[in-house]
């Protein structure tokens, strides 16, 4: 054919089990996002009418089952012949011959790059990596977990118009139990789909591979049980390539997800208007000062399936919103699900994407719980619009149904904000404006809630990140000139190492983990830095560290335990008044003064102040110093589980009673009238949980449900800070990103509220918070929804 301007895209991979850097539902690539038109290849360039594909000269795999130069080709026929034979499409593509067509010998890594992003007149070209090294040292992923990437090499300039791609398939990727490729073929399939500019799509496949519910998340449905892998779509991202796996039953284009998603690329007579359609938006609504919902958005990226009420996985088709702009002309939640059965009666609902990687990005949390269509009652009101409540969607052919979808919002509920990339936050600013944290690397970052904008600023072994109360300095750790890491400020874009203390001798460790010590925490007006520091090696002489104007100084150890080691692990506003643990027999609770030239008064450790009590580790204070939050509190001699505590100097050390079933409870976090404190408990694992005086020591996640507020694709592990008013709080959790922090925005609370005393009337309100909370608890209200409506 004749070769035109061109330019190249990029590449699409499979794998098995595991999360891939591929595409989903509808096209890879838009050529027009704005008109939203995406490339397709044209039949009608190529002789017979029909996109030619070659097929390599080796075989797919010779050592174990052999899978012959001949097999493979009749496979990679069979799968261009299931691509054909979709009746709504008019694609068509033939196997034409060999690479000795092309003027081509037996590809492997030495000649990889003769198709590798090189011309070579058209068509589709697919290399059998017979021992992985392709996918291994060319494109850099494991050929035993990734089985196949293509790549759509080059399009028309002018026009939406594909004219070549490749695939690469992985020899090392076909089972030992599948000699023939049976189970391996549903990658033949799969990746050619990609080579149409097919993406991944996922509405069967992830209650497979993920234990999702083929439904909204702990909603009920009028069906049972799940999907078989006989009922996995093709171009669902992850496969079993074994003949008893999804692997067989993807090497068929019979589920009406891929059906349609081809269809539309290349729709044949009749389509779609011969099928049924339902289209809509997707939407949510901002959260704006005084607890007004309103100012609606669209959402893209979030997954809407219908199911057909009777034959729910046969039946069933998903979309992903704004899949063919994919937000390049601002933000898109339309959606359209194409290739319904006439006369049927289908539930339409939005879903998360949870595994695998997609032509738009993956949201970490949906901003409202997986939810129904829901009719005439479908608001986006958590208070009125039941998430569980569904009304069926009957459709008819050629008469598109609209039906737009609004996450459900309750006024005055706490708002979840997942951090945009992975890392756990550590300090946030007094009005809750930024959060900064570390990665699992030792890295900082900053993350601007106005904007969303998560930037990294360097560092190195962070293992606490902290923010002055004007956002101006950041403390966390650095390497010195020589490589070793050590306590640091950023400011103004320059890390600044802090002195050492005055008898640094040699740092802990050798190499890259070589280190001076870490700063764990910047006083609010940015005069001090608090950590730990070193002497002579990991083990000799490990004090806590003040830096203060220039000098650093280490704190005074108790004299009942001179030799042992302390720790700095937060300071107050001004910096006078320092918290941390002096190690006894055990980490103790302990606080130092500090006076206003930097001089460090001596180690208060509380259970030497209380006798009666063990106290251990101080973890933080209000901003003032007057009231200090810690872990593992008990009598002497133990009467129950370590807890949470709090001292002051008016109270003591106050133990907080622990949550049901825990043998230890943390408070690490306090607002600045000690009104509000966050923290977790060790029950099989931690469990966060938060404190006000009538809600009491209470899970974080039952208080967020009940009020309508969800993170259903985390699992929230403990809080690690808050505003000093306690209206937001920090921490993180476990997602399939990795881990993820979160700011949580409670300024107020939703309330049951009883009219009239006990038995009177019910109405949920929104209250202050904890304010009104604790006014409302203690006059017989109860936390959360009256109705199920956000539950």
């Amino acid at each position: 054919m004749k070769q035109h301007s061109m330019r190249i895209l990029g590449v699409a991979l499979f794998a098995a089990l595991i999360a891939t850097a591929a595409f989903a539902g509808g096209p890879l690539f838009t050529y027009d996002y704005e008109n939203r038109i995406p490339y397709t290849w044209n039949m009608t360039s190529w002789p017979g009418g029909a996109v030619p594909v070659y097929t390599d000269l080796g075989n797919l795999k010779n050592s174990g089952p052999l899978i012959s130069n001949a097999r493979a080709n009749q496979i990679t026929a069979d799968a261009v012949a299931q691509w054909n034979a979709v009746p709504s499409s008019s694609f068509n593509g033939a196997v034409v011959g060999d690479f000795s067509l092309l003027g081509l010998g037996d590809i492997d890594q030495a000649s990889a790059m003769q198709i590798l992003g090189a011309w070579n007149g058209g068509g589709i070209q697919v290399i059998y990596d017979t021992d992985g090294n392709i996918l291994r040292n060319i494109l850099g992923v494991s050929p035993t977990s990734v089985f196949g990437i293509t790549n759509i090499d080059f399009t028309a300039s002018d026009r939406p118009e594909i004219l070549e791609a490749w695939v690469v398939l992985s020899g090392p990727g076909v089972r030992s139990n599948d000699p023939d490729g049976v189970g391996f073929s549903g990658v033949f399939t799969h990746e050619l789909g990609h080579a149409l500019n097919l993406a991944h799509t996922t509405t069967n496949g992830q209650v497979l591979a993920n234990n999702d519910q083929p439904k909204p998340r702990d909603c009920a449905a009028p069906w049972s049980g799940n999907p078989t892998a006989s009922q996995t779509e093709t171009m669902f991202p992850l496969i079993n390539p074994t003949p008893t796996g999804s692997g067989a039953a993807m090497f068929t284009v019979d589920r009406i997800d891929d059906i349609a998603a081809l269809s539309n690329l290349y729709p044949a007579a009749g389509w779609p208007q011969s099928h049924g359609t339902i289209r809509g938006t997707i939407s949510a609504r901002h959260r704006v000062q005084g607890g007004a919902q309103n100012n609606e958005y669209e959402v893209g990226s979030v997954n809407v399936i219908a199911r057909r009420i009777g034959d729910p996985f046969n039946d069933a088709n998903s979309y992903l919103s704004g899949q063919i702009s994919k937000g390049h002309t601002g933000p898109d939640g339309s959606f359209e699900l194409n290739g319904l059965t006439p006369g049927a009666d289908y539930l339409l609902y939005v879903d998360n994407l949870l595994s695998g990687a997609y032509s738009v990005p993956r949201i970490v949390v949906l901003p409202g719980p997986e939810e129904y269509y829901n009719g005439i009652n479908e608001s986006g009101d958590g208070l009125t619009d039941d998430r569980c409540a569904y009304t069926p969607i009957r459709v008819a052919a050629g008469s598109p149904v609209t039906a737009n979808i609004v996450f459900n919002r309750v006024k005055g509920a706490p708002e979840f904000l997942p951090q945009p990339a992975v890392g756990i936050p550590t300090g946030i600013t007094p009005d809750g404006s930024t959060v900064v944290g570390a990665v699992t690397a030792g890295t900082a970052y900053k993350w601007t809630l106005a904007d969303n904008v998560y930037q990294s600023i360097g560092g190195a072994g962070a293992d606490q990140v902290s923010i002055s109360d004007d956002g101006a300095k950041i403390a966390a750790s650095a390497r010195t000139e020589s490589g070793v890491i050590a306590p640091a400020i950023y400011e103004n874009g320059l890390w600044t190492i802090l002195p050492l203390r005055a008898d640094a001798v040699a740092p802990c460790g050798t190499g890259t983990r070589a280190s001076w010590g870490s700063a764990f925490d910047i006083s609010g007006d940015g005069s001090t830095v608090v950590g730990l520091s070193y002497r002579n090696g990991c083990s000799s002489n490990v004090r806590g560290f003040v830096s203060k104007g220039g000098v650093t100084g280490t704190l005074p150890k108790s004299p009942d335990y001179p030799a042992n080691a302390n720790r700095a692990n937060a300071v107050s506003y001004d910096g006078s008044r320092v918290v941390g643990w002096d190690s006894g027999s055990w980490n103790r609770g302990t606080f130092w003064d500090v006076a206003a030239d930097g001089t460090i008064g001596p180690a208060n450790v509380l259970e030497v102040m209380y006798p009666a009590m063990y106290v251990g580790e101080a973890l933080n204070l209000t901003r003032d110093g007057s009231q200090i939050v810690g872990l593992g509190a008990n009598t002497r001699p133990p009467t129950g589980d370590d807890t949470a505590w709090r001292y002051s100097a008016s109270e003591g050390v106050v133990m907080f009673p622990n949550m049901p079933d825990a043998w230890q409870g943390a408070a690490n976090s306090i607002s600045d009238d000690g009104r509000v404190v966050a923290g977790f408990s060790e029950i099989f694992s931690r469990v966060p949980a938060l404190w006000t005086a009538e809600l009491g020591w209470f899970g974080l996640v039952p208080f967020m449900n009940a009020q309508g507020t969800y993170a259903q694709d985390m699992v929230i592990a403990n809080p690690t800070g808050m505003t000093g008013d306690g209206d937001a709080i920090i921490g993180w959790g476990n997602t399939v990103f990795g881990q993820v922090g979160w700011v949580l925005k409670t300024p107020k609370a939703v309330m049951c509220h009883v009219s009239g005393g006990h038995g009177g009337a019910t109405k949920t309100i929104d209250v202050s918070f904890p304010g009104g909370l604790n006014d409302h608890l203690a006059h017989g209200d109860t936390l959360g929804l009256c109705q199920h409506g956000g539950e």
